[in-house]
């Protein structure tokens, strides 16, 4: 019977999975467990990237298959997936396996108080600001609140300025016709958005 069996190609490296699948900002993992399928991990070492704010090291490959790396997660380190990759230099060329298989979740940074925290319509206030497990950087923080060059437009910021990773004070005007109520308060420091809206 003519043209009855057809050969067709194996399939390519693929990567199906990792464990754990996810760090906090500022957080170590050893051992992160890598599965590949079709891949060829034994035949040279590996390349492994866990992508942007993540250092990976101690690459230790158990099989064709399975390999395990130590991560360090940069604490500003952006919240949100990344792709993994292994690239493997082989002899008829690059071998490359990679997914979406791992994500950045936040770390333990929050904003622990806010004095004073009030202040009257036509009143100039400076908001001492202190944190928890935090890295405020001159230069690099951003501070923000609802009425700062927003819609409202009812408080100006005179200065903000960072004292330490967990100090920071920011002077602010409240116009004389500012909105009544609460508002939040926000400090961004690259991956690290944090927000106060008991402020």
């Amino acid at each position: 019977l003519a043209q009855a069996f057809t050969v067709t190609p194996q399939n390519g490296p693929t990567l199906n999975g990792v464990g754990p699948v996810s760090g906090e900002q500022g957080q170590s993992l050893t051992a992160v467990q890598v599965i590949g399928q079709f891949t060829h991990w034994t035949s040279a070492s590996p390349t492994v990237t866990f992508g942007q704010g993540i250092t990976v090291s101690n690459l230790n490959v158990a099989s064709d298959t399975s390999l395990t790396v130590n991560l360090a997660i940069d604490p500003l380190a952006q919240i949100g997936g990344r792709t993994v990759t292994v690239s493997t230099q082989l002899t008829g060329g690059a071998e490359i396996a990679s997914g979406p298989f791992f994500s950045v979740v936040a770390g333990p940074a929050i904003i622990s108080g806010i004095s004073p925290a009030n202040g009257k319509c036509g009143q100039q206030v400076v908001l001492q600001i202190t944190g928890q497990s935090t890295h405020w950087q001159q230069g690099l923080t951003q501070f923000y609140m609802p009425g700062v060059l927003d819609f409202l437009n009812d408080i100006h910021v005179n200065y903000f300025q960072v004292n330490s990773a967990t100090s920071a004070v920011a002077n602010i005007t409240i116009s004389p016709t500012a909105g009544l109520g609460a508002r939040s308060i926000y400090l961004t420091t690259a991956g690290e958005a944090l927000t106060d809206a008991s402020a």
